[in-house]
């Protein structure tokens, strides 16, 4: 029976929904400490609480437009517009003084 190694959890568990599966990952096996800590982004929704979980956090996703920026300036604003409605919109970037944000697809309309 074969096994997931380090990086494929890493690959695996940017596809979790929740901050608590990715702690859980964490606590389940000593293989897989320090998962989050290899994450130059968030691949989950983060509040003040749980920034702390992603310390090397290069880009920082946006899920909804309610997401706290962490008190970044937004200064150049990039926007791709579709005109079929039926099909998800690519995402968002917003360009910050040091991070670049990136907003959820189905959450474009709502941050033009």
């Amino acid at each position: 029976m074969s096994q997931l190694d380090v990086y494929h959890m890493m690959v695996v568990s940017q596809y979790f929904s929740t901050i608590n599966n990715l702690i859980v990952l964490e606590m389940v096996c000593k293989k897989f400490q320090g998962n989050m800590d290899k994450f130059h982004n968030n691949p989950v929704p983060i509040n003040k609480k749980t920034i702390k979980f992603f310390p090397k956090i290069e880009t920082l996703n946006l899920w909804n437009c309610d997401n706290e920026v962490f008190g970044n300036d937004l200064f150049n604003r990039k926007k791709t517009r579709n005109n079929n409605q039926n099909r998800l919109l690519p995402n968002q970037c917003l360009v910050c003084s040091d991070l670049r944000l990136y907003s959820n697809p189905l959450t474009f309309k709502y941050l033009i």
